[in-house]
């Protein structure tokens, strides 16, 4: 008689995971809820389309609904995109840097979400030309109307540029297969979120620039927000006991802590400028919107804290708490993204005017510049006067918490960092904030000369104080690390990126130089000059590059932080003055031009508003460049010598101490024999 075998196991069961699974999903509740806001708030805040207007043509109510629905579809599809991107390449450990399990299925997730999305921005582009234009859906798809309709339609524009990014994002998400390559893809699903940001409401205020750089910065925080919570969600019905779902939502955490604060700062700057006005806020069908989109916020926020409070702390004993009110906040995150659609669709109650000393009206101006124009300059009007660049402000708030986060670190742990490192990285960030939103950033938009100390200031005074603060070093010395032996986390990414090929490259000398040096006369003497200047947001792209392109050159010369190569400070000395008389050549080279550089924006568009003479200001701004590029010489030369000193100094302690080791096994000192070989051949030679 045989012995009982025993019973073949069967499938794995968990009963958490089974109870997840009989859960209905939280996908379609969510896009319910969202697209009833969506259609409520149109409604009452009179986003829904009417009828036509006589003498007006209009393509229907059919079209108008249609592009609410598709806007609400293709917000969704980014949202998804973005938080299965957020997922893998942040929040879900990884392999050794390799994508596995839910992060390798999130990016193929992601890749479905960008086609759809390319599709829903592809339908949209449709309507939106329809209905501008009021003509049926096929008539505006035939090539000829097409073609005039991007070259006269911004909304169209931007639609198809968002297309291609997706379509771009949707295939790249195949082939990617590393956690490296899906912050990449991140990177683009947030800057797809972006072209139609550039239209629309924010682009038609009175404070244009403010209005689009804070509007950005809601969506993009919103977008990992939501698409964040949603991720973690979708891991929980994936594997409801894994500690990848554990690492997430730690992770997670922290970064929804920073971007609520994102959202509700620059939810409360945007509406700001579309309300104008106190009362609009309570009188106006927008403003009441406002206040239920503020109701929203607060109600996430409330749940974040409990969050962080109770279900966070118990995670590991009661995962199901944190799970039902994360899908709580799914369905108010739902209800914020139709409200923020129909918003778009709302009249926003018109901006005030006010006044100012500039000499020719004051409607074209300020739908050149996008803001009032600042009075008459004046010494003192550069200190007193501003204009915030919503852009540049976010990036300087953020830099200078994010460093005082590492010190604190560093100071609880009791180790030690230079205060000089700290004090020129807050210098640093305050001659950006005043380049760019103080003062001469405001006229930095209207006088030529204010613009070139602008641009003086960002690539050649700022970088130098950033990179003498040695950023890298205090987030190598602060960054968390993998949550396992195989995971890879920031620290690890971080110093995979000094030692990737492309920062070898950008940081070879001869190319940060060529980019310091020649992006100067291809941007000033090239029609490029022209097109930024009257773009929305050339202006920032133009500060932003001075930024970088100074940063970069100045790392290679005086930078603390880690490189792939360290250049002698004999050689750095010898860069500094190959590269500073190419840029006193471009300087004097604007001051000997008889024509106006930029000449549609100063001369058809501004029209020389303060009576200062285009081309005069032109001079002084070549004179402005050529005097003020002494200074960062000076400052560069005195860093580099004392960096050399320095380094000699630690050379010589490192061979006293090896002196003292040697000595000290009875060895042979080489720096002592050579000391002694020098007295003897000293005392031959007073011999003599």
């Amino acid at each position: 008689m045989s012995a009982p075998t025993a019973p073949s196991p069967g499938p794995r069961t968990d009963p958490a995971a089974g109870t997840a699974r009989q859960e209905r999903p939280w996908g379609p509740p969510a896009a319910a809820v969202a697209l009833a806001v969506l259609l409520v708030s149109a409604l009452v805040g009179g986003g829904d389309p009417h009828g036509s207007t006589p003498g007006v043509p209009s393509s229907g109510p059919l079209v108008g609904w249609g592009l609410l629905v598709t806007r609400l579809l293709s917000d969704a599809a980014g949202i998804a995109a973005v938080g299965l991107l957020l997922g893998a390449a942040v929040l879900l450990p990884n392999r050794e840097g390799r994508l596995t399990g839910s992060g390798f299925s999130g990016v193929r997730l992601a890749s479905l979400a960008g086609g759809v999305w390319a599709v829903s921005s592809l339908v949209e582009f449709a309507l939106t030309t329809s209905d501008i234009l009021g003509r049926p859906v096929a008539d505006v798809l035939q090539p000829r109307v097409f073609r005039a309709t991007m070259d006269q339609v911004p909304q169209a524009r931007a639609l198809v540029v968002q297309v291609l990014m997706a379509v771009v994002l949707a295939v790249a998400a195949r082939f990617t297969f590393t956690a490296g390559r899906a912050l990449a893809l991140l990177a683009l699903a947030v800057a797809t979120l972006v072209p139609p940001l550039l239209t629309g409401h924010s682009a038609a205020a009175g404070q244009h620039m403010l209005a689009i750089s804070s509007l950005v910065v809601h969506v993009v925080a919103l977008a990992l927000w939501v698409g964040g919570l949603g991720v973690l969600l979708w891991v929980w019905r994936r594997s409801p006991e894994s500690r990848a779902l554990q690492v997430a939502a730690t992770r997670f955490s922290t970064l929804a802590l920073w971007v609520a604060v994102a959202v509700g700062v620059s939810g409360i700057v945007n509406a700001a400028v579309r309300l104008a006005t106190w009362p609009a806020l309570l009188d106006t069908a927008y403003g009441g919107l406002v206040l239920f989109k503020a109701a929203l916020f607060f109600a996430l926020v409330a749940a974040g804290a409990r969050h962080r409070a109770v279900t966070l702390p118990r995670f590991g004993s009661d995962r199901r708490a944190f799970v039902r009110l994360a899908a709580a906040e799914l369905l108010v995150m739902a209800a914020a993204v139709g409200l923020a659609v129909a918003l778009g669709r709302t009249p926003t109650p018109a901006p005030l005017d006010e006044g100012s000393d500039a000499t020719v009206d004051l409607d074209v101006l300020r739908s050149v510049i996008g803001f009032d124009p600042p009075p008459r300059p004046a010494p003192m009007r550069f200190v007193t006067e501003f204009q915030i660049d919503g852009f540049f402000l976010t990036g300087v708030l953020t830099a200078g918490i994010l460093y005082a986060i590492g010190l604190r670190m560093l100071h609880r742990r009791g180790d030690a960092w230079p205060v000089g490192r700290a004090v020129s990285w807050y210098v640093g960030l305050a001659v950006v904030l005043y380049s760019t939103c103080g003062g001469l950033g405001a006229y930095s938009h209207l006088l030529f000369s204010a613009h070139m100390v602008s641009h003086m200031l960002l690539s050649m005074v700022a970088p130098i104080f950033l990179v003498l603060a040695a950023p890298v070093t205090l987030a190598l010395r602060t960054l968390p690390t993998g949550s396992g032996p195989t995971d890879l986390g920031a620290r690890q990414a971080l110093l995979g990126v000094l030692h990737s090929r492309p920062v070898a490259f950008f940081t070879h000398p001869l190319v940060a130089a060529g980019i310091f040096v020649g992006s100067l006369f291809g941007l000033y003497f090239t029609p490029v000059l022209d097109y930024l200047m009257n773009a929305h947001l050339g202006h920032s792209i133009m500060a932003a590059h001075f930024l970088l392109a100074g940063s970069l050159f100045f790392y290679v010369l005086v930078g603390i932080d880690p490189a792939p190569r360290r250049l002698p400070h004999l050689a750095r000395i010898g860069v500094l003055f190959a590269v500073m008389p190419f840029h006193a050549f471009f300087s004097v080279a604007v001051m000997s031009t008889s024509t106006v550089l930029a000449n549609d924006y100063y001369t058809v568009r501004l029209r020389d508003p303060y009576g200062v003479g285009i081309l005069h200001d032109q001079h002084v701004g070549g004179g402005l460049g050529w005097a003020l590029g002494e200074v960062p010489v000076v400052i560069v030369l005195v860093a580099i010598f004392v960096a050399w000193v320095r380094a000699d100094e630690r050379e010589a302690k490192r061979r006293d101490r090896a002196s003292d080791r040697a000595v000290a096994r009875g060895e042979d000192d080489e720096l002592a024999a050579y000391n002694a070989w020098l007295r003897q051949m000293n005392e031959r030679a007073g011999g003599r």
